[in-house]
């Protein structure tokens, strides 16, 4: 078995082979990976332009944000115990609380509460 020019027939040495192939299948790959994801990039950005380029009319907000605190959830990796740690300056500050995507169901699975919309 050959990887790297290095020559082996142990276990440890087949191992480095099936990474090594691994490796070599994983870079056959990687161009139509990257095609996808410039392709669909840029259809993104082409659908939220309108956002990107700040053309976009937001509706009137019956609180103010600016001068508080703000705390934005989003859902990533460990953000519900960001939350649960978060807890007290929640209960301590009163901030605004923006929920993306998971981020908006994590904090109503937390027991937070939207204010009511008037708009």
């Amino acid at each position: 078995m050959f990887c790297g020019g290095r020559k082996g027939g142990n276990r440890h040495n087949r191992h480095r082979a099936f990474d090594c192939g691994t490796k070599r299948l994983a870079n056959l790959n990687l161009p139509a990976e990257l095609e996808r994801f410039v392709s669909n990039t840029l259809q993104y950005a082409e659908r939220e332009k309108d956002v990107i380029l700040g053309e976009l009319a937001f509706p009137e907000l019956d609180f103010k944000i600016e001068g508080k605190p703000v705390v934005v959830v989003v859902r990533g990796l460990g953000y519900k115990d960001d939350l649960r740690i978060l807890s007290p300056f929640i209960q301590e500050a009163n901030p605004v609380l923006i929920g993306v995507d998971g981020g908006a169901d994590a904090l109503l699975a937390s027991g937070y509460r939207p204010p009511p919309y008037s708009g």
